[in-house]
């Protein structure tokens, strides 16, 4: 995967290069896999660093700080306790696998799985009663 990302953006380039056209121009004239912010930084790492700066330095998959065991967690969690806030899933994870998530990342989590936290229900109102004593 890498490797064709790589040879895509050093053929653009090189096609552009021989062009005879401003960058703008064959931007505007050609397809391109990336904009013309990127075409400079991709120039700019060539000279510095060749091609090989231009591998994807990621792990497959990008690194998640969501592990499946987490994953399984959470969700055993959330359905044993459909009324678990935020808050409270977070602290847990923190407890037991001494890392924190986002905000974000739990409620995406929690979108994924298709479960939507239930709101307790309201607590009754309370009836005024008049007072017998205290003057």
């Amino acid at each position: 995967m890498g490797e064709g990302r790589t040879e895509a953006i050093s053929i653009a380039i090189k096609q552009s290069a021989n062009s005879g056209q401003s960058v703008r121009e064959y931007f505007a004239t050609h397809p391109v896999p990336f904009s013309r912010v990127q075409y400079y930084t991709y120039c700019k790492t060539l000279k510095e660093r060749g091609e090989a700066g231009l591998r994807d330095k990621r792990k497959n998959g990008n690194y998640r700080k969501v592990t499946q065991a987490m994953r399984d967690y959470l969700t055993m969690r959330m359905q044993e306790e459909p009324s678990i806030s935020e808050r409270e899933l977070r602290d847990a994870i923190k407890k037991r696998f001494r890392t924190t998530i986002s905000k974000a990342t739990l409620n995406n989590l929690r979108r994924s799985e298709g479960m939507r936290r239930e709101k307790l229900p309201a607590k009754p109102e309370r009836t005024r009663r008049r007072s017998g004593g205290g003057e």
